[in-house]
């Protein structure tokens, strides 16, 4: 079962996509991509969280419009996961149009009954930094497979950073029993 782990970086008061990284998963292949992307315009709220500038995008980034039939191609058939998925997806469709896939799985809100964090109806939504604790998930450890994967340094809030953490989130889950097994499409 082809599974893609993934996150967005953009500018929220444009919902511009900024960043795009992923791991793909299909069998025992592993592939991963990150994106750099042109925007209009880049809030200041956004810039303090992921640090892109719309200089920076400008002279590194490309069209949308470039990388569509890649993405697309890779998103045909598999599940998504990211932790705020129904956001991602958003920016997602805003840069590419539809997402050719029926199914995937938003971390943050499917393990809000697994983490159960007081402050919610009935539990608090956890964030990807809570849900990395409960499963172990260390800054280090993530931070050595986005160099081994993307062979790049990235701390959080970069989308190859935050990629990479819902993976070993999600593969930590399925170790548990908390989720069924995503790669083998169990039940």
């Amino acid at each position: 079962m082809k599974v893609i782990f993934l996150d967005t970086e953009y500018s929220s008061s444009s919902a511009e996509l900024a960043q795009l990284a992923y791991v793909l998963v299909d069998g025992q292949t592993r592939a991963c991509k990150n994106f750099f992307f042109r925007v209009r315009e880049m809030d200041e709220g956004s810039l303090r969280v992921h640090g892109l500038t719309r200089e920076w995008l400008e002279e590194n980034g490309r069209d949308c419009a470039s990388a569509r039939d890649e993405v697309l191609g890779d998103f045909s058939g598999a599940t998504l996961v990211a932790h705020n998925l129904n956001s991602d997806k958003k920016v997602l469709e805003k840069a590419f149009g539809p997402l050719p896939n029926r199914f995937g799985m938003c971390t943050m809100y499917r393990f809000a009954r697994v983490l159960r964090l007081p402050g919610g109806r009935p539990y608090k939504m956890p964030s990807l930094r809570e849900l990395m604790a409960h499963y172990g998930v260390e800054d280090a450890a993530v931070a050595a497979r986005v160099w081994a994967d993307f062979a790049s340094a990235a701390a959080a809030h970069d989308a190859r950073f935050d990629a990479e953490a819902v993976c070993q989130c999600a593969l930590a889950a399925m170790a548990r029993g908390d989720i069924r097994n995503l790669l083998k499409g169990e039940d």
